[in-house]
């Protein structure tokens, strides 16, 4: 188990990550599902003859989370992040 504190509250858990509910997991996929269709239907007239893949908008997605994480801690500024995910739809359409 391991012990840490968020805002002054204690936790405990199995792991050094938040534990989520299957409920909230359950809510989070489905927003995701709805926003990566979003993506797609905004993206698509650019793309030409070809599809954009499902692949290719959950590593958006995954992109977009891991460079918020990083510019939120500090480890890069919000410009490189917006940047990099500017080159990531980029590449995808």
């Amino acid at each position: 188990m391991i012990a840490f504190s968020r805002g002054g509250v204690k936790f405990l858990t199995s792991s050094p990550r938040w534990q989520v509910s299957p409920e909230l997991e359950k809510i989070k996929h489905e927003c995701q599902t709805v926003f990566m269709d979003q993506c797609r239907s905004v993206l698509t007239p650019f793309v030409g003859a070809g599809t954009i893949a499902s692949a290719s908008l959950w590593s958006m997605l995954g992109a977009a989370e891991a460079l918020s994480y990083a510019a939120a801690t500090g480890e890069i500024i919000a410009t490189q992040a917006e940047s990099e995910l500017s080159e990531i739809i980029l590449a995808m359409v």
